[in-house]
């Protein structure tokens, strides 16, 4: 007969990220594991997130040319995937958000775990 599962909490020398995460675990004494879990390609890059935001800006601000002026004010959300961790990218985001300049749009909303909400408003003349 297995016995209950256990939480069980990571160990911060070893698993910094896990532990900055406050997960938990279970595991079943005698059980058998069936599924492992697998990580996305880029779980842990944080280096990868100003390419991808800047990429991700462009694409939306060719579709955004295509829109009629009735969809005013038009909004432009950007969601922070977790798999880059949990970091404030405030200010990474600023920066390239100037860099690729994308006034196309009357407001862009930065969405983050664990962090506020950036938003950044272009008024219209």
């Amino acid at each position: 007969m297995e016995a209950d599962a256990r939480p069980i909490k990571p160990d911060k020398s070893q698993f910094p990220l896990l532990a900055e995460m406050n997960v938990f675990g279970s595991y079943r004494l005698g059980g058998e594991t069936w599924n492992p879990v697998m990580l996305l390609v880029d779980h842990g890059r944080p280096q990868l997130f100003q390419t991808a935001l800047a990429e991700q800006i462009r694409k939306k601000k060719d579709k955004a040319s295509g829109y009629p002026d009735t969809c005013r004010p038009l909004w432009l959300f950007l969601n922070v995937e977790m798999h880059f961790g949990y970091r404030d990218y405030t200010n990474v985001a600023r920066a390239v958000i100037a860099h690729e300049n994308p006034t196309e749009y009357d407001r862009i909303i930065v969405q983050q775990t664990h962090f506020p909400l950036l938003i950044l408003d272009y008024p219209r003349p």
